[in-house]
């Protein structure tokens, strides 16, 4: 998915869903506290980034993932001697999984005293959930996931804390979510919204028996009886709306249908509430509605619109090519605009223009050929103008590829041994249905 989806705090706009991520005191969900669960084993994250690493004695001390994500802080008494400590983020592959997972090294280091583990939290890391749903858990040897609840939330400081007494592949992850918790859909397209838990059974690990760590099993719905309240950006649903509408008759999930155009507020936010056993809960999945296709750039000061495109990406091969042309001529110019990126392609996420990433347009009037390398007087080799490509959504096949460009584009031309060098911004958006 990333990198830049409307941030989750869209949803509070809304009167009334203002009680967004509050907790009601309820008697406790006819859910059974504990249930036999399969443990889910899952394979082991991929490094994402660079580690941190801290030397860290009796005395104490912390240290904080490179992202800034997790800090760990680890009271005096709690090892013997200076240690190398060290966080290494990775892909995280636990079960509704929350942000990423993170590798806190060396592995297996045990100590006399808990160490407190401290999540700084985003809306978006909580679409489709609370932060008093999150749980804390490590992936064991076997792989499979296990768990403690009960953190320590603090809304105003944005935090999560909970504790361990030793070193593992340690992740962040709902117990309840509502999926999918981020959606980029088409005008006059569905997308099934289904509220799903964590089932858990209290099996404390032996050889850890302070931690009364869980054991986590396949995600599976709520059942019925504990979902409720449906709501499309704070109001009920009704049919054929400006901002959509939902239908089905299981109250644990409901078919989204986006409108035939995009709604003034985007994303929609469609809400629904849980109820467990800490209480009722409201959680939001966030659709951002998008127009079946579109291109438009402008450079130069000018701009166009409504212009004809097509869009080419494979994460296999890591390459991206967008091509966008104005539909008619305009004196012997015709406005386009093409991107070509050799490699590094990874679906969502921004890509920093350079010679693997390359953008030209061409305007209507003088100058009109505008590009991304340019050259330095007696420098042979290439500069690249600053800038990047944003991808916001990448769907599967049959759904979007939607993003931005933005950056500095060149024109040079010499004459007689003159050279003319002049900058231009340039701006660009596009959507279109991924068909490979």
């Amino acid at each position: 998915m990333n990198k830049k989806l409307k941030p989750f705090f869209y949803a509070t706009l809304f009167a009334g869903i203002a009680f967004l991520a509050s907790c009601k005191k309820e008697p406790a969900s006819p859910q059974p506290p504990t249930e036999s669960v399969v443990p889910l084993v899952t394979t082991i994250g991929q490094p994402v980034g660079s580690a941190s690493t801290a030397s860290i004695g009796a005395a104490g001390g912390s240290i904080t993932s490179p992202d800034g994500r997790v800090t760990l802080t680890i009271p005096a008494g709690a090892l013997g001697t200076a240690t190398t400590i060290s966080i290494q983020p990775i892909e995280n592959t636990a079960p509704l999984g929350v942000g990423l997972s993170y590798d806190f090294l060396p592995n297996g280091q045990k100590f006399a005293k808990p160490v407190t583990v401290t999540l700084h939290y985003t809306d978006d890391e909580l679409a489709g959930t609370a932060p008093e749903l999150l749980e804390f858990g490590f992936q064991n040897a076997k792989n499979n996931w296990q768990g403690k609840a009960n953190l320590q939330v603090n809304a105003t400081a944005r935090t999560i804390t909970a504790t361990t007494n030793h070193f593992s592949r340690w992740s962040f992850y709902a117990s309840f979510k509502l999926q999918p918790e981020q959606k980029t859909l088409p005008v006059n397209q569905t997308v099934n919204l289904q509220a799903m838990k964590l089932p858990y059974t209290e099996d404390p690990d032996p050889n850890n028996m302070e931690e009364l760590l869980h054991t986590l099993g396949e995600p599976k719905p709520v059942a019925d009886a504990d979902v409720s309240n449906w709501l499309v950006n704070g109001e009920a649903s009704a049919a054929n709306s400006a901002n959509g509408w939902l239908t089905g008759t299981a109250a644990n999930e409901k078919l989204y249908h986006a409108p035939a155009h995009q709604p003034a507020a985007n994303p929609v936010a469609v809400s629904a509430q849980i109820h467990t056993t800490r209480g009722y809960f409201t959680v939001v999945s966030n659709i951002t509605v998008v127009e079946d296709r579109y291109f438009e750039f402008s450079c130069y000061g000018q701009s166009f619109k409504d212009l004809e495109g097509s869009i080419n990406a494979s994460t296999t091969a890591g390459t991206l090519s967008i091509f966008m042309m104005a539909k008619n001529a305009t004196g012997n110019k015709i406005p386009s605009l093409v991107l070509a990126m050799g490699e590094g392609f990874k679906g969502v996420g921004s890509y920093s223009f350079g010679e693997k990433n390359q953008v030209a347009c061409t305007t209507t009037t003088y100058p009109y050929e505008w590009e991304t390398m340019y050259f330095e007087k007696d420098n042979a080799t290439p500069k690249f103008g600053s800038g990047s490509v944003t991808i916001t959504s990448y769907g599967r096949i049959g759904e979007p590829i939607t993003g931005t460009i933005s950056g500095t584009l060149h024109f040079q031309r010499t004459v007689d041994d003159v050279t003319e060098h002049l900058t231009a911004p340039v701006n660009a958006k596009f959507s279109a249905i991924r068909n490979e």
